[in-house]
């Protein structure tokens, strides 16, 4: 984002497209109140008056292009938009770092897009996804980490990605970057110090308390890099492919861990001809279960068709649920999927154990009828992804890609760093191995970054935001 970007005055709607109570324009800029007094309305709150972080009430009027600017209390002041309260708050203390101005007005869809073309005519202009919390970025409000936190708030599809997400815009994941930085750094220096004064007979050579304080921040890192195993299910969510022959309770099974009828239930084989998706919170955790057609040699094209979905869906599940008939013995269609599904994680579940139970090889009995065993099952759903492993208080998690790409980085460095001390090496090579894992820790709280790591990070954030 170039300087001349970042001193434009910027205006977007904050709040969800749709009719509501309220909607938001947040406008952010050096001239925000400028832009703002063009549009604004009252007869005894004038523009210039307006005390921070306090709400006024008044209107805003729309704008013609052909009137740049409008004084507050002309007589030719175009009908208002809507009645509305805003609020000016002061540079730096705002979410941006600049003066911004929130204009709340009623929620319908055209009142919010009303106002902010009056704002926009006004000579502000739209924002771009992600630009508010961009500009906080870069003007220290927060570091990149949080910045990511804030996505993560907004896209938070279970409790528990809600709560990391929360720990995340809070600092807890930035706070442990940094004080491995802290260490590295301290090391670092006793490195570099062998350097630029040999004479001082400082022992590099000291290579077994290097060694150990190296291995110390690796060991760490190590640890929090592990973390993305469980993590990343805590923001995604987890894709559960429910597998199994045709008439076995699959659709069943689903609707009966949703609680609702949401797949068509029939005792006809291969009713089930398209892939229906729902999610269900289990431990805070977000399931998407996935129904899929029953596996077999397909009757007819369309079935086929639907049996060629259920094998992508399993392909890019994380986890299948197999399904069998547990009132009867297995047959050479259940011997085949679970062939198919050998080398993929899985749940064996034996439906209608109501009826009776004949199939010792099943991880769990269940009834989709009667909902005997579903919340042993639950509790293997939450199983596999380590939440009862899990504890908060053990530390942080890490659930962004780019974080776990980062911190890999940094351990293969602080490895090549480990490798130059028992060669024995140049403490110029250290030191280099050193700077470049720091320079990786860096590079996730973005003390070190580039245009086009902040273009890809903020290019998937929301408009207003």
């Amino acid at each position: 984002m170039t300087v001349q970007i970042m001193n434009e005055v910027i205006a977007a709607i904050s709040t969800p497209a749709g009719a509501g109570a309220v909607g938001m324009i947040r406008i952010s800029g050096e001239g925000a109140k400028r832009v703002f007094a063009r549009v604004w309305i009252s007869e005894y709150n004038s523009v210039d008056k307006l005390e921070t972080h306090r709400f006024y009430y008044g209107k805003i009027a729309g704008l013609s292009t052909d009137k740049p600017a409008i004084p507050s209390l002309s007589r030719d002041l175009p009908k208002s938009i809507d009645n509305v309260l805003a609020v000016w708050m002061k540079a730096p203390h705002s979410y941006t770092g600049e003066d911004v101005i929130e204009i709340h007005c009623h929620g319908g869809a055209f009142s919010t897009k009303a106002v902010l073309s009056a704002v926009l005519n006004a000579g502000a202009r739209p924002a771009n996804p992600g630009e508010f919390t961009r500009r906080a970025f870069l003007n220290n409000k927060m570091d990149l980490v949080q910045a990511e936190g804030v996505a993560d708030i907004i896209n938070a599809s279970s409790e528990r990605a809600l709560r990391i997400a929360e720990e995340q815009l809070n600092g807890k994941l930035s706070k442990e970057i940094l004080a491995a930085e802290e260490e590295l750094k301290s090391t670092k220096a006793f490195v570099e110090a062998t350097i630029d004064f040999p004479e001082e007979d400082i022992e590099m050579i000291e290579h077994e308390k290097i060694g150990s304080q190296i291995a110390i921040v690796h060991k760490r890192l190590k640890k929090l890099s592990d973390t993305y195993s469980e993590g990343k299910f805590y923001r995604e969510g987890v894709r559960v492919a429910i597998i199994g022959k045709p008439n076995v309770g699959k659709s069943s099974l689903l609707n009966s861990l949703v609680g609702s009828d949401r797949a068509i239930v029939h005792q006809t084989p291969g009713t089930t001809r398209d892939i229906i998706e729902e999610d269900v919170q289990i431990d805070g955790i977000n399931f998407k279960l996935i129904d899929t057609a029953g596996l077999r040699d397909a009757l007819c094209e369309i079935e086929k068709i639907g049996i060629e979905h259920a094998r992508r869906r399993l392909a890019g599940a994380d986890l299948a649920l197999v399904v069998l008939d547990g009132s009867a013995c297995l047959t050479s269609e259940d011997e085949k999927i679970l062939e198919e599904t050998k080398n993929v994680s899985r749940i064996l579940v034996a439906n209608k154990c109501d009826i009776c139970s004949v199939l010792p090889i099943a991880d769990i009995q269940v009834s989709a009828k009667t909902g005997a065993g579903l919340d042993l099952l639950k509790e293997k759903l939450a199983g596999f992804v380590g939440v009862h492993n899990f504890s908060e208080a053990e530390g942080t998690v890490v659930t962004n890609l780019r974080h776990k790409k980062a911190l890999d980085e940094t351990i293969s460095f602080l490895d090549k760093a480990g490798e130059s001390i028992i060669k024995k090496e140049s403490a110029e090579f250290i030191a280099f191995h050193m700077q470049s894992a720091m320079n990786s820790l860096a590079g996730i709280t973005g003390e070190v970054t580039t245009e086009d790591v902040l273009n890809e990070i903020f290019s998937k954030f929301c408009i207003g935001k």
